[in-house]
C-alpha cells in the first residue's frame, strides 16, 4: 500500500473508530457514507469503499474491540449468545432443509408412481385397442369372404335366369312359326308363353304353370283333330325336349304324329 493510499486508510480508521466510540453502535452499523463525510467531507467513492472493508474486516476480527463503553464480561457473554444463537440458527435451518427435501422426495415418488400407473394403465388399453382391432380385421375379412362368395353365387343365379329366359324366348318363337299350321281350321290360338319374372324361376313355380300349359295343349289338340283339313301339311321339325340341368321342364311341343292322326281321320271320314 503506498504512502497515499496508506494515509488515506488511517484517516478513515481513525473516522470510523470515533462513530463507534461516539454513537455506541457495533462497526457493521457504521456506513461507509458517514465515514467518508467525517474523513474527507465528500460522499464516498469505490476506493474509499475498497478501505472501508478493510476497516470492518479488521474491527470484526478482533472481538475485543466493542464499543468503548461495554464492559469486557457484557462482550464475552454477548459473543457467546451470538455464537449461541448461530449454533441454533444452523440447526434450524437444517432441520427445514431436511424437512423440505424430504417432502420434495416424497411429492417426487407420489408423482413418480402416480405416472407409473398411468403409464401401465395406458399400456393395457392400447393392448386392448390392439386385440380389438386384430379381432375387427379377423371379422372383416370372413365378412368380406362371404360376400364375395354370395356375390358369386347370385351371379350363377342370374346366369341360370337369362339361360331360362332365352330358351323361353325360343319357344315362344317356335310356336309362333307352329301357329299357322296346328290352328287354321281349329280356330285355336296358341299364345306364346309369357316370359316368367326371375322370381318365379328361381322358387320352382314355373313348373306348376307348364304342366298346366301342357294339358291344356293337349286337350285343346285333342278337341280340334276331327276339324283338321284332309290336306297334310309339311311336316314340321320334331322339336326335342330339353332338360335343363337344375330339374325345369320344358313345355312339349306339336309334332308330326297330331298331323297323322288328323289324317287317318279324315280318311276314315272318306
Amino acid at each position: 500500500m503506498n504512502n497515499n493510499r496508506n494515509q488515506r486508510f488511517k484517516l478513515i480508521c481513525a473516522a470510523a473508530d470515533r462513530i463507534v466510540e461516539e454513537t455506541g453502535v457495533s462497526p457493521s452499523e457504521v456506513t461507509g457514507y458517514a465515514v467518508s463525510m467525517a474523513a474527507f467531507d465528500r460522499k464516498p467513492n469505490g476506493d474509499f469503499y475498497a478501505l472501508f472493508e478493510e476497516w470492518l474486516k479488521l474491527r470484526r476480527a478482533v472481538p475485543g474491540a466493542p464499543p468503548a463503553d461495554m464492559p469486557a464480561e457484557a462482550a464475552a457473554e454477548l459473543e457467546q449468545w451470538t455464537e449461541h444463537l448461530k449454533a441454533q440458527i444452523m440447526q434450524r435451518v437444517t432441520g427445514i432443509v431436511r424437512d423440505v427435501a424430504g417432502s420434495f422426495e416424497q411429492t417426487t415418488a407420489m408423482r413418480v408412481g402416480a405416472l407409473e400407473r398411468l403409464n401401465a394403465d395406458q399400456a393395457r388399453r392400447g393392448h386392448a385397442v390392439i386385440a380389438t382391432l386384430v379381432e375387427t380385421e379377423a371379422e372383416l375379412g370372413e365378412a368380406q369372404a362371404r360376400i364375395a362368395e354370395l356375390s358369386d353365387e347370385l351371379r350363377k343365379e342370374r346366369e341360370q335366369v337369362q339361360r331360362l329366359l332365352g330358351r323361353l324366348d325360343e319357344r315362344d318363337a317356335l310356336l309362333n312359326v307352329l301357329r299357322p299350321v296346328t290352328a287354321t281350321d281349329s280356330g285355336t290360338e296358341i299364345t306364346p308363353t309369357a316370359a316368367p319374372d326371375a322370381g318365379a324361376v328361381a322358387d320352382g313355380s314355373i313348373d306348376q304353370d307348364r304342366r298346366s300349359s301342357d294339358d291344356t295343349g293337349e286337350i285343346a289338340t285333342t278337341a280340334s283333330e276331327p276339324l283338321v283339313s284332309a290336306v297334310e301339311p309339311e311336316q314340321s321339325p320334331a322339336v326335342e325336349t330339353d332338360h335343363p340341368a337344375d330339374g325345369q321342364v320344358e313345355m312339349p311341343l306339336a309334332t308330326s304324329a297330331s298331323a297323322h292322326t288328323a289324317d287317318d281321320a279324315g280318311d276314315d271320314r272318306g
